[in-house]
């Protein structure tokens, strides 16, 4: 499955002009010499986060009337012919940064977005949602019903999230980045468990059980990070190395794929 940038042509009253959107292509490689388009869909709207499980592809779209908020396109990919099914649309409060800010588990959808809207008495925030998102094979496309929310890190940018169970670690930035942790174990009601406050910010984390290890950034050098939150409720840093004399850039803080813990 391919989900890439494109532009389209659209006629109203005999004047053409372009849309930008995002194309959705399924491709059957049990050839691999000769590749087999299955289906393609269109959603209106630049997009470049994706993440997908056995059951939904997910597609981020920027929402076109609202540029602070987001579309997340829910497209069926169960048949095993490679048919895609569009499930249904939802919109959410805020904008969604990347993969790792959607968790579909338990027929339980969770986004994580950034209010970035503009107001005179607005500000900055996180907001986390639920939605009830049924396996299309039992339920068919019935779409996604709200759960839950939880707001947080008022005032504060969005950077690094990540799901580890029914747990949720999301670090906001203003001159402290604060990690909070988050129980999803009840979606409807989900909780804000406990918190840590240390320089700087995260930009990606990695779950190892009752630890977490952090790539980020503090006073313009990069963080490597150990937490411990064994105890939700009172998460600790154990350890921080910073890398470089008076600065250091690294491609991990923006590609998690230049990371790794061995």
């Amino acid at each position: 499955y391919v989900a890439a940038a494109s532009y389209r042509s659209v006629t109203n009253g005999g004047v053409v002009s372009w849309e930008a959107g995002t194309v959705v292509t399924s491709l059957d490689l049990a050839d691999p010499t000769a590749p087999v388009v299955r289906g393609t869909l269109w959603y209106s709207g630049y997009g470049h986060v994706v993440a997908a499980t056995d059951v939904f592809m997910f597609v981020v779209t920027q929402n076109r009337t609202n540029s602070w908020q987001s579309d997340v396109r829910m497209i069926d990919i169960t048949a095993p012919d490679g048919a895609m099914t569009p499930y249904g649309k939802i919109t959410t409060a805020g904008y969604v940064q990347d993969k790792f800010k959607l968790h579909y588990d338990g027929s339980v959808l969770t986004t994580i977005s950034e209010d970035r809207r503009s107001t005179p008495t607005a500000r900055v925030t996180t907001r986390l949602e639920t939605f009830r998102l049924p396996d299309p094979r039992s339920m068919g496309p019935v779409g996604a019903v709200k759960l839950g929310a939880l707001e947080l890190g008022r005032g504060e940018s969005l950077h690094a999230t990540r799901f580890d169970g029914d747990r949720v670690y999301i670090v906001t930035f203003f001159q402290i980045d604060p990690l909070w942790v988050v129980s999803l174990a009840d979606p409807a009601r989900p909780a804000l468990v406990g918190s840590v406050e240390v320089p700087g910010w995260s930009t990606y984390i990695e779950p190892l059980g009752d630890r977490l290890v952090t790539v980020g950034v503090e006073s313009g050098r990069v963080a490597v990070s150990l937490f411990n939150v064994s105890d939700a409720a009172r998460p600790t840093l154990a350890s921080r190395v910073l890398l470089g004399e008076t600065y250091s850039w690294t491609e991990a803080n923006y590609d998690e794929k230049a990371f790794t813990v061995l």
